[in-house]
């Protein structure tokens, strides 16, 4: 009888292992996280020019680094990066405005259509102040990239 008891414990014991191995041999691994795609470029030119609140055709732009004071309100930048995307898709990319002492003018988030067809795309935007002698600076980044940066001064 003891004998006959021990073999049932082992066999309901077996029994058990069995089972929960099977269990977890068909449990199904997680889904793959989703890939997430972002655009790639790079940094071609940043420049400055002036216009008024509406911009100015890129084959009218005069670039510079320096202003006078009396003959701005708005500067305007052009962007120019090169498009290393395989796919097409928007990037998000942020440009902060420091004036002379570091504090920030302005900060903004902006997005750009990145197409596999473009070799290089051109952005351009603005900003109005009440501008005072000094070196003030863009800094645009993607993300914790930063893409680009560039000073001008604006002068007496």
């Amino acid at each position: 009888m003891k004998k006959m008891i021990t073999c049932s414990l082992t066999l309901l014991l077996l029994i058990m292992f069995s089972g929960c191995a099977l269990f977890t041999s068909i449990a199904t691994p997680p889904p793959p996280e989703p890939e997430i795609y972002l655009p790639v470029i790079s940094y071609r030119s940043l420049q400055f020019y002036t216009a008024g609140s509406e911009g100015t055709e890129s084959k009218y732009r005069v670039f510079n680094d320096s202003f006078r004071k009396n003959s701005v309100d708005w500067i305007w930048y052009e962007l120019v990066v090169r498009n290393h995307s395989e796919k097409e898709g928007m990037l998000t990319y942020r440009e902060v405005w420091f004036d002379s002492s570091g504090t920030v003018l302005l900060e903004t988030e902006k997005e750009m259509l990145v197409s596999p067809e473009e070799d290089y795309f051109e952005y351009s935007a603005g900003i109005k102040n009440d501008w005072k002698p000094g070196f003030y600076l863009l800094r645009i980044n993607a993300g914790n990239e930063e893409i680009a940066s560039r000073e001008f001064e604006i002068k007496n």
